[in-house]
């Protein structure tokens, strides 16, 4: 099974008191989390935000690595790399529309720019207030939001929140030029900077 050929991959937060850890499995076909083929960790510590992709969770052998491209950045760029260097391509959180409507673009190299939307705009809305709230907003937001990738108009894929409490996503994609470690890599980025 190859990682390039899976439309449809879960991302399942790993629970850890002090890195971000996430495990990625293909889809059984009944929508269900089948085989993992993917196993991230992201230090949240570390001065620059980065996370490394690796086939499994003994770290047998990187896959990709994603790190942001400031130290501090409100537009939150990342650039996500393959194990030989070479840029896959990137993602970085569009500022300004974010205020209303989170809004992310996708790149890689030789296709067209994704835009990463918010699915529903009054439930942003929602969430961010959720964050101002004292001492609730330190809980991970209780509702189900939703991201689609939208190329030329199209929608191509998403990034679907599936869990109320546990932080487990739904990432697909029917494009099948789209780099699925590009994928994951944003995927991780929803739920660790829209995820509160």
């Amino acid at each position: 099974m190859q990682l390039q050929d899976l439309e449809r991959l879960h991302i399942q937060q790993k629970t850890s008191l002090t890195r971000h850890r996430y495990r990625i499995y293909a889809d059984d076909g009944a929508g269900k989390p089948g085989d993992l083929v993917a196993y991230v960790d992201q230090d949240p510590g570390s001065l620059k935000e980065k996370g490394i992709v690796y086939t499994d969770e003994q770290k047998s052998e990187i896959v990709a690595e994603f790190r942001a491209r400031k130290l501090f950045d409100v537009s939150a760029a990342f650039d996500v790399f393959a194990p030989d260097g070479t840029m896959i391509g990137s993602y970085r959180k569009e500022f300004a529309v974010s205020l209303y409507r989170s809004s992310w673009t996708l790149h890689q190299g030789g296709q067209a720019p994704i835009m990463v939307i918010e699915r529903n705009p009054t439930l942003g809305v929602v969430r961010r207030a959720w964050t101002l709230l004292p001492m609730v907003g330190d809980f991970p937001f209780p509702m189900r939001y939703h991201f689609d990738l939208v190329r030329d108009g199209a929608v191509i894929g998403g990034v679907d929140r599936i869990g109320r409490i546990v932080e487990n996503y739904l990432a697909w994609a029917e494009e099948p030029k789209l780099d699925r470690r590009l994928l994951i890599a944003l995927g991780v980025a929803l739920d660790f900077r829209q995820g509160r």
